[in-house]
């Protein structure tokens, strides 16, 4: 559960916190987005321009007589992460991409992404995600 804010309480009892439950990411991922996909698509093309990518290559594939996978695969040029990035930004729901209104990407982009919820659309149509990423060097 996650600490989101403490109120001083007058009497010195302990600190009431706001805490939530797993199953908001439920409700924000995967039933937000749930038989949704191109909502989803849409995401996920925002999270490439968030990271300042000028190509994006969506691959579908359908489960054949071979194989009863199927998967979406995005692949962007965009800036990447590296560990510190995917601990401190992508893994904290919620945390806001802008650091205020007139915030711009390091490639002069005005964000797309406002809330840091979109990260969950793929969980709305996918059970496994799967996430690769290479940050751009200097």
């Amino acid at each position: 559960m996650g600490n989101l804010g403490a109120v001083r309480m007058p009497n010195g009892d302990d600190e009431p916190k706001l805490e939530f439950d797993h199953n908001v990411i439920e409700h924000l991922g995967i039933r937000l987005y749930q038989n949704k996909p191109g909502n989803v698509l849409a995401e996920v093309v925002s999270n490439a321009w968030d990271a300042d990518a000028t190509a994006v290559a969506l691959t579908l594939a359908e489960p054949d007589a071979a194989s009863e996978d199927r998967f979406l695969s995005v692949a962007d040029n965009g800036s990447g992460m590296d560990m510190e990035t995917i601990k401190s930004r992508y893994l904290v729901v919620g945390k806001p991409k802008r650091a205020g209104p007139k915030a711009r990407s390091p490639g002069g982009r005005r964000p797309m992404g406002r809330k840091g919820i979109g990260k969950l659309a793929p969980f709305g149509i996918a059970r496994t995600i799967d996430l690769v990423t290479v940050p751009r060097s200097g």
